[in-house]
């Protein structure tokens, strides 16, 4: 019984109670996290709560990192739904809210613990890396998708619109081994660029936002991706290529303007692609001049498309 296996987990004092039997507790929390909404709130919070119980050292390094992976799964295997107007009694509409509530909190949480987890520096890389992969992978949008659905790219923008996991993971990586993420999921990078192209990604629902808002949320989140990765990339590394995978016209709509410096490319690096990368940019900044954090993305990531001449 699902809820008999809860309340014995929250009488549990503390972590170090249950750790020899981590396991089976961790496949009791898989199957807690799929089961009805109030119940899954109470996983998560559990979650947290054995998380922050743990210390920040080897002993704990592998229940640290399987708590955060365990809330990633459980977002990437639990259908969103969107609970729109179609739902037409008050109980309906409150299991809604309750959905929702946990998706938020859900990430909420797994972000919590993923930065925690690397700013402590205790952690082993490819686990991580595996997580950033499938992470980004849930960036990608399915043409499957129904009205009344969110996407997890949506939750995703709604909860971290700049990035910010992805920003404390590539501060802490190399680039071979940011590149070797990134083989992973070429197609991810190639449809990401697209948003930044075509301001957003056409979206089929009104649920908590409007169909307006989802499009500039997801072209802020678009930008601040494709920003990160050239300010740690610079522009010899990163992977052009993987825009290849979509159609790209080779006219610009617009001349490229920079008013502080001129751009000089490597030699190596003289196609088209960083040019279109740079109006992008900059057509993003003006869309967002209010938001600090994203202009001081921009102004990096522009740097780092820059050499500047003897």
């Amino acid at each position: 019984n699902e809820t008999e296996k809860l309340e014995r987990l929250k009488k549990v004092d503390h972590i170090d109670d249950i750790l020899p039997d981590w396991i089976r507790v961790c496949k009791v929390l898989q199957n807690g996290l799929q089961s009805q909404a109030k119940q899954k709130l109470e996983y998560v919070t559990l979650s947290k709560k054995w998380f922050q119980q743990c210390q920040a050292t080897p002993e704990y390094q592998n229940v640290r990192t399987d708590l955060c992976d365990t809330l990633l799964e459980a977002f990437r295997n639990t259908s969103v739904s969107g609970g729109g107007e179609t739902h037409k009694t008050d109980d309906d509409a409150s299991e809604m809210k309750i959905e929702h509530a946990f998706f938020s909190q859900l990430l909420q949480t797994w972000k919590f613990l993923w930065i925690s987890i690397i700013k402590s520096r205790v952690y082993d890389e490819e686990n991580l890396d595996s997580m950033v992969s499938k992470t980004l992978l849930l960036m990608q949008t399915t043409s499957s998708a129904e009205e009344e659905e969110l996407l997890p790219v949506q939750w995703l923008a709604l909860i971290d619109p700049d990035m910010d996991w992805l920003r404390f993971w590539l501060d802490e990586s190399s680039v071979p081994r940011i590149l070797a993420v990134l083989s992973t999921i070429p197609s991810t990078i190639s449809e990401i660029w697209q948003r930044c192209r075509s301001h957003g990604a056409k979206q089929n629902t009104s649920i908590l936002l409007s169909k307006t808002q989802w499009e500039t949320l997801i072209y802020r989140q678009s930008l601040a991706t494709l920003s990160l990765l050239l300010i740690q990339l610079r522009v010899c590394m990163f992977p052009w290529d993987f825009m290849d995978n979509l159609t790209i016209k080779n006219n610009l709509t617009q001349p490229i303007k920079l008013s502080t410096k001129k751009i000089f490319f490597q030699p190596h690096s003289c196609s088209e692609k960083p040019k279109w990368v740079i109006q992008e940019l900059e057509l993003g900044a003006k869309a967002f001049p209010t938001n600090k954090k994203l202009q001081l993305y921009f102004e990096q990531a522009l740097e780092s498309l820059a050499i500047t001449p003897p």
